[in-house]
């Protein structure tokens, strides 16, 4: 007996029952109701069209989660695992032999410190705040790799609040405000815990 596929909320053609009960009992003319179900299926196609998309992020940033040495022991992370991230191959089109021995040499050295962090026991790290002074310590050639993903954002949210916020700071309706006055606030808004890091003494 063929077992029965369960159908997701973007295949299946039913509706919500209080939307089928207001559809039967409502007197609604065809036309409407063909509008209706148009605007329906476009959002069903735009949800899933976000669904998949967001199904291949997650790879990644699951990928991303190797960098917190938090995670590193529980992982499985071997260089090859992280290389087209972090690697420097030497590229087909590279017509000059010393660049090429450059890039086999910075990859071999990058292969050899990943090595050293996949069989790290201790690492200090207590908080995400941590995260970027334990990569330093490892040197500028790892950190320079590690760098552009350990800060990369996992979501746009904090983006978009920002620009709301930064909106609200050089609103077009402020009568006046000095370019001092500006930089002092953004630079006060982008460094938020200003009160906790200086002491009033």
């Amino acid at each position: 007996m063929q077992a029965c596929k369960q159908q997701t909320t973007t295949e299946s053609r039913t509706y919500h029952p209080r939307v089928e009960e207001a559809l039967t009992l409502t007197k609604v003319p065809d036309v409407v109701r063909a509008r209706f179900e148009a605007a329906y299926t476009a959002g069903l196609a735009k949800m899933q069209q976000y669904i998949d998309n967001l199904a291949r992020a997650v790879k990644f940033y699951r990928c991303l989660r190797v960098f917190d040495p938090r995670n590193i022991r529980d992982m499985e992370a071997p260089w090859s695992s992280v290389s087209d991230l972090l690697g420097m191959k030497p590229s087909p089109d590279d017509d000059d032999d010393d660049m090429k021995q450059r890039k086999e040499k910075v990859n071999a050295l990058l292969a050899s410190e990943w090595h050293r962090y996949t069989q790290l026991e201790r690492h200090g790290v207590h908080s995400h705040h941590d995260i970027d002074t334990f990569w330093r310590a490892r040197g500028t050639l790892i950190y320079d790799a590690v760098a552009p993903y350990i800060w990369f954002p996992t979501t746009a949210a904090l983006v978009e609040r920002s620009f709301s916020l930064a909106g609200l700071i050089d609103a077009k309706n402020r009568q006046k405000m000095s370019p001092a006055f500006r930089a002092t606030a953004v630079a006060m808004f982008c460094n938020g815990d200003v009160e906790e890091r200086f002491s009033k003494e």
